[in-house]
């Protein structure tokens, strides 16, 4: 017990002089400041134990209120801290700046994240028990999965689909996306209304009337927030619906970022919606429904997608929408998490944080790095100030703890910066519209999760980037250094100091950035700005969706047959086409292969076996080419009559028009009258017409088949979602011409996505554009503060050498000795750092590519880019060059008589 309470009595006196110490310390160092504005020496004294407090008396209040007193030296550490970082603004400046680009480039990266993943979905019970497939499956499927004991709940869905919805009252629709859902889907997520009621089996029957459900930004956007909006109609795909029900603020269906703004029941049939139509829910063949399950009570994730497989085995075919992946497992049900706002697979999990979870800590750890350097070249500085605290008594910990308390107040500040630079970015990345079909919302914000993180990455940002400096500074060496203000041994040139390894470090991250960023960037500007393959002045496009205007399917195919005739017969068109997509009208849409349609010839040129080719195959009207302006090349291009010849009949081929790419592949020569098989269906080929790009994000011309649109196929379903192209008159106004036109003949038939094809390839440059800065500004900014590390690395080793080259100048050496002995250092540390980064940036590459084949394209685009693998090096060198080259001209001007008279 006397040992115990001795040990605590000389830890409280011990740490009673440490804060007498340290209070001493900061008492003098004021009375330094006040003397300086003009006070004389013992007013300032006075004047600084007022404001401080008495160390004296601090120590004697330490000691009798024993170890309650720790509070004490944190606000002595926070007001010393402010104090160094407002004497050094240049350092508190780069710092600040450095880590505010690296925490606001780590938190903009973490809010799609955390966006995507981390955030639960709203509105929903329990979301951590719902998984989803993601594959589609028949209603029939459906219902044995939901008498799994593995599932306490299961739903089935359709979606995201696209609505036409209007008010009695509006001529035309707008076009929405929702889904068709089972009547307990909304029981099974556990949302409940925020008005009126949800569907339930017992109320929604086959042939009941129909019924709708909304989300509440539809009901704000288009209904004003009427509270009267349960029990108003609407008509939704040329039917009367009556609203039932709203939803809770920020539910938009199972996966959010394809928000849906409708639910409709998928008992309500095929007149409410073509993906409805026939005897949909007891076709087992038809693959339409997607399922969202709750797991039962002490169910795996993994346990739940073996039972459902075992069910889904049953079928002969795998499901649609399987990889190869999947396939070649054997797998038919792969489940994702659904209680999250982002539908991703476990692999594009891994890819989306892999990618940016490197280059996000590439950039922070940059930004460290950075920041160390300066404050290791500072704590050189601050030896002498250290020394002088060991002598009156403090700590080698309580210096430490004081240094890494301005290291973290730093890192705090650039994380507030950040919070804003952060912010900017969510701004601008909002103001893209994705380029896709369904509409794309990410949702970004800056939420108490995303600040809970900026917090958590600057303090460790602050520690981390403290500890070197900290230790560097606290190096004991009191004697020598208070006696001559210099330390003991002169350490010069140093190959593997922590400096220089900082640096070195930065550089080759800095290389590595660019590259990798410069594949990226050079890869995507490649596929942006490039000629499409047909004019697009005083071209304008608009889609339509009869079936989704109530339309039947004779009379949408005839009314897709019609347009273009009485439009391109109005004054302010010259010439007017139908399609079944816009050009270039999918991001991805892709090369030879990915559409896994594979047509091949009846035999080669030599009578050998026929010649087999995937291709991407597309629908178009009628005057298709002619509208676009692309030359048919040999042959002609489809007319009317072409639509009319059934793609179901063995005895009557389809007729085809191809590319000039997929002629030479299939035949070399003349292909026209030649003919296709495609499985079991026959075409001939009646056409060729010049290349045109495919897709933004394949520059070289895929090989493509064109078949007539609409097609007219006995037995089959209405034609979907057609897109007009219409050749304006310069100076008038075509677009408001063909409404006016349409709406003689066809009032209830909604126009939607009306745009220029000029606007309609600026989404895709845009996307573009945004993608390319945001990669670019990582590359710049690695290079900004891998020059600024090297400048500082040399400038301060240009000073802290300054009696080292005084004695080399005495002893006779010349100027250009002096030159090169500075620049030495510069230049290994570029040369290792680049070498390093060159390799580094290499492999990433290469791993990319072999798990993204849209990074493989832009990769194979790039790589043998002279502006990257000769600019980068040649911009390091240069820099480099720049950089250490003006402290060195300094280094010459040093005086040897001034440089030995010097203290340091």
């Amino acid at each position: 017990m006397w040992r115990t309470l001795r040990r605590r009595f000389l830890a409280r006196e011990r740490y009673a002089n440490e804060i007498h110490a340290e209070l001493e310390f900061h008492v003098q160092m004021r009375a330094d400041e006040l003397q300086e504005g003009g006070l004389p020496r013992q007013a300032a004294l006075r004047q600084a134990r007022v404001e401080l407090g008495n160390p004296d008396t601090i120590r004697q209040d330490v000691r009798n209120a024993g170890f309650g007193a720790w509070i004490e030296p944190l606000f002595l550490d926070l007001r010393f801290g402010l104090r160094m970082l407002r004497k050094r603004p240049g350092v508190t400046l780069i710092g600040v700046a450095s880590l505010a680009v690296g925490i606001g480039v780590c938190t903009f990266f973490f809010s799609q994240f955390n966006a995507m993943v981390l955030r639960p979905l709203p509105g929903s019970r329990a979301p951590h028990e719902l998984v989803a497939t993601s594959e589609s499956f028949s209603y029939p499927t459906f219902e044995r999965f939901r008498e799994l004991d593995a599932l306490a709940a299961a739903a089935a869905y359709i979606g995201p689909t696209p609505f036409n919805v209007a008010f009695d009252s509006e001529s035309g629709g707008a076009r929405v996306f929702g889904h068709l859902v089972s009547p307990d889907y909304f029981s099974v997520l556990g949302v409940v209304p925020a008005a009126g009621r949800f569907f339930s089996p017992e109320t929604e029957r086959i042939g009941s009337q129909a019924v709708v459900v909304i989300s509440d930004s539809f009901w704000r956007r288009r209904l004003n927030a009427d509270p009267e909006a349960v029990g108003r109609t609407l008509r939704v795909n040329g039917r009367t619906a009556t609203i039932v029900g709203v939803a809770p603020d920020g539910f938009r269906g199972v996966f959010p970022v394809n928000p849906a703004d409708v639910f409709l029941p998928v008992t309500a049939g095929g007149s409410a919606a073509p993906e409805l139509q026939g005897d949909v829910l007891r076709d087992a063949e038809a693959d339409r429904f997607q399922v969202v399950a709750r797991l039962a009570g002490g169910v795996s994730m993994g346990a739940a997608e073996a039972a459902l497989d075992t069910v889904a085995r049953g079928r002969d075919a795998a499901p649609a929408g399987v990889d190869d992946e999947i396939r070649r497992e054997g797998r038919q049900v792969t489940l994702l998490r659904a209680g999250r706002v982002g539908r991703l697979t476990t692999r594009q999990l891994w890819l989306v944080v892999g990618l940016n979870g490197l280059l996000v800590a590439l950039v922070l750890s940059l930004a460290c790095a950075n920041l160390a350097g300066l404050l290791i070249a500072r704590a050189e500085d601050r030896r002498r100030e250290m020394a002088f605290r060991f002598a009156v008594g403090a700590g080698r910990g309580r210096l430490i703890r004081q240094l890494l308390t301005e290291c973290v107040m730093l890192a705090l500040a650039g994380g507030a910066a950040g919070v804003f630079f952060s912010w900017s970015l969510v701004r601008a990345a909002e103001s893209v519209t994705a380029a896709t079909a369904a509409p794309f919302e990410m949702n970004l914000r800056i939420d108490l999760a995303v600040c809970l993180f900026v917090a958590a990455v600057a303090a460790a940002a602050g520690v981390g980037i403290g500890l070197a400096p900290a230790f560097a500074a606290t190096r004991r060496g009191v004697t020598d250094v208070l006696k001559s203000g210099f330390p003991a041994s002169l350490r010069g040139y140093r190959r593997f100091g922590f400096r220089n390894l900082f640096v070195g470090y930065q550089v080759a991250v800095s290389v590595m950035l660019l590259l990798v960023v410069g594949y990226l960037v050079i890869g995507f500007q490649r596929f942006s700005g490039i000629d499409p393959g047909f004019d697009t002045a005083d071209l304008t496009m608009f889609e339509i969706d009869p079936a989704r205007d109530g339309y039947s399917p004779p009379q949408a195919a005839e009314m897709l047959a019609e347009i273009p005739e009485r439009l391109g017969a109005l004054g302010a068109v010259t010439s007017a086409a139908v399609a079944g997509r816009a050009p270039l009208g999918d991001v991805f849409a892709s090369a030879a292969g990915r559409s896994g349609f594979r047509v091949s010839t009846a035999a080669s040129a030599g009578g050998g076996p026929p010649v087999e080719e995937s291709v991407v195959r597309r629908r178009v009207g009628a005057g298709y080419f002619a509208a676009l302006g692309i030359p048919v090349v040999r042959g002609r291009e489809f007319a009317k009559r072409d639509q009319e010849r059934s793609e179901a009949s063995e005895t009557t081929p389809t007729p085809a028009v191809v590319n000039r790419t997929l002629a030479r592949r299939l035949f070399g020569g003349g292909p026209v009258g030649q003919p296709l098989r495609a499985a079991d269906r026959r075409y001939v080929v009646v056409g060729v017409v010049q290349d045109s790009r495919s897709s933004f994000l394949n520059a070289d011309p895929a090989p493509t088949m064109f078949l007539p649109f609409p097609e007219t196929r006995p037995g089959g379903g209405p034609p979907r979602a057609a897109t007009v192209l219409i050749r304006g008159v310069a100076g008038l106004d075509s677009i408001d011409a063909a409404r006016r036109e349409l709406a003689r003949f066809h009032a209830e038939l909604t126009l939607f996505n009306v745009r220029t094809v000029n606007e309609h390839l600026e989404r895709f440059d845009r996307m573009i554009w945004f993608n390319s800065g945001q990669f670019g500004g990582l590359g710049l900014f690695g290079l900004a503060l891998a020059s600024l590390g090297l400048a500082s690395v040399t400038a301060h080793a240009v000073a802290r050498r300054r009696k080292e080259i005084g004695i080399r100048r005495a002893l006779g050496a010349g100027r250009s000795d002096v030159l090169r002995l500075v620049l030495r250092e510069g230049a290994v540390l570029a040369a290792a750092g680049a070498v390093s980064g060159c390799a580094g940036a290499f492999l990433l590459a290469r791993s990319l590519s072999s798990l993204l084949a849209d990074f493989a394209r832009m990769f194979a685009a790039s790589a043998g880019d002279p502006l990257l693998l000769v600019g980068v090096p040649l911009l390091l060198v240069g820099i480099t060059f720049l950089f250490c080259y003006v402290p060195a001209r300094r280094a010459v001007r040093i005086e040897p008589a001034s440089a030995l008279r010097a203290e340091q």
